[in-house]
């Protein structure tokens, strides 16, 4: 801790040898403010806030449902477990680029990240992702059950263990990598309701299903980049058309397990036929694919489709329970 004395002859004397060693204290004192602005700025890019935000609302959602069916928590309970998936998501994201630098340098769109900047060290990125998992899984525990921190458990390990490997061997990873990413969605029903029943797995499907057109899509668009990097995710030239059936077929499978999600959980006949046209919309536009004179475009265009179709219909259910209440 540095000690400024308080004695304003040896300042005076200071300055009247250097008249600017005053200049040069406030330089150094606002390169050292702006430097740690800085890598506070590459700690919250480590812990990728946007999918974390993103999760919250799933999980959010997810709770929603469970209070239709008749299990409460305080708003205190509540913001702790959304807090803990926040958390655990951000520890997971920390995890991935701790384990994938190398790779990450290599494609445009991930090279500007902290650690292959070399912003950032390795070491400090493991230290993060430790010390986020960790305060998240004892949220979820504390705040809510032990089933919620075990699902939290398996979640980091398929996806940093398992998916973040995996992508440079086989296509197969988008599916695993697919499970971790719907397990938010399980969160927030099991951190109220303590089990797994229909409409648990209900709520894991939809978001399962959800991911793989997701991130298929970012597969096509980002083709180049990822097979010049040494990933499997991304297709050939050649099957392009095989991966946007794909994306057409899972899409219409995550459309109709919102449908019957919706059905299930007895929603408020406004939002029954509120997912219905999110999920008839969604739909088309994955079709649109079939048509697409350049596919990047149209993947691009979609993906972003992806991301509004996942907010509004969590966010939707949060709505069904204020107007069933």
């Amino acid at each position: 801790m540095l000690m400024i004395p308080d004695n304003t002859s040896m300042l005076k004397g200071s300055t009247e040898e250097n008249p600017f060693a005053e200049v040069e204290a406030m330089t150094r004192s606002e390169l050292l403010m702006q430097a740690s602005i800085e890598h506070a700025r590459d700690i919250q890019a480590l812990a990728k806030t946007k999918i974390g935000w993103m999760s919250v609302i799933v999980a959010l959602g997810s709770a929603g449902i469970a209070a239709t069916k008749g299990y409460v928590v305080d708003a205190f309970h509540l913001v702790a477990i959304l807090a803990g998936v926040f958390m655990l998501v951000s520890g997971a994201a920390a995890g991935n680029m701790a384990a994938e630098p190398e790779l990450d340098g290599q494609m445009s769109r991930t090279q500007k990240r902290p650690i292959p900047a070399g912003r950032l060290e390795v070491g400090e990125a493991w230290l993060w992702s430790a010390l986020w998992t960790v305060a998240g899984l004892l949220m979820l525990a504390l705040s809510a059950n032990l089933l919620s921190m075990f699902l939290g458990v398996v979640a980091y390990i398929l996806y940093v263990a398992v998916y973040t490997p995996m992508k440079r061997w086989t296509a197969f990873a988008v599916v695993v990598g697919a499970i971790p990413g719907a397990i938010p969605a399980w969160l927030g029903y099991t951190a109220l309701s303590n089990t797994i029943d229909t409409t648990g797995f209900l709520l894991f499907f939809v978001m399962f299903l959800w991911q793989i057109p997701h991130t298929w899509a970012i597969c096509i668009y980002r083709r180049d980049e990822y097979r010049a990097a040494g990933f499997k995710l991304a297709p050939e030239k050649r099957f392009e058309g095989t991966m946007i059936f794909g994306i057409v077929l899972t899409t219409m499978m995550t459309s109709v397990m919102a449908v019957q999600l919706a059905v299930t959980v007895e929603a408020h006949g406004v939002w029954l036929g509120g997912v219905l046209i999110l999920s008839t919309l969604f739909a088309f536009s994955s079709v649109r694919g079939f048509f697409a004179k350049v596919p990047a475009l149209w993947a691009r265009k979609y993906f972003f489709g992806t991301l509004i179709f996942a907010c509004v219909l969590y966010s939707g259910f949060v709505a069904n329970y204020m107007l069933l209440s």
